[in-house]
């Protein structure tokens, strides 16, 4: 876990916010969800169930009641692309957040963000980059031509 300090920043964040899920992912979920999905996930998005698995599942969002991070058994395949997994939706599903994982016709451990016109924006080239995104101004994820004021 210490190879990961991101992941200890985003569940301070979340305990003081009082968003954190209850349950931490074990082993065995994630052995059960690659092998009943034929996948390997990476291992900074493992690390990141072991430690936090989310805002509690879906419909329950961080601080900003904008984003949840969704539980390893609520993961799901997203339906026009196989190997590409949602794990994360931004007001309650106005759009969603997607990795892809081996076999996908994208990079292995790509974030995009999903459901929307145009399909597939890409938003991080890895769960740590989504995360410290995230971390830094959440909106520089959800909305990727986000640009902060000076």
């Amino acid at each position: 876990m210490n190879s990961h300090p991101f992941l200890v920043a985003l569940v301070k964040q979340w305990r003081e916010q009082g968003v954190l899920s209850s349950e931490v992912a074990s082993s065995e979920q994630i052995e059960r969800f690659e092998k009943r999905e034929r996948v390997t996930l990476p291992e900074d998005f493992k690390a990141y169930l072991q430690l936090a698995n989310g805002t509690g599942g879906q419909g329950a969002c961080d601080i900003n009641n904008i984003l949840a991070l969704w539980t390893v058994d609520e993961i799901e395949e997203y339906e026009s692309t196989k190997h590409t997994y949602v794990f994360a939706d931004y007001l309650q599903k106005s759009w969603s957040f997607a990795i892809a994982l081996e076999g996908s016709t994208f990079p292995d451990g790509t974030i995009f963000r999903v459901g929307t016109i145009p399909d597939f924006v890409q938003i991080a080239s890895s769960f740590s980059e989504f995360v410290e995104m995230y971390l830094e101004d959440a909106n520089r994820v959800i909305f990727p031509n986000y640009q902060a004021s000076e």
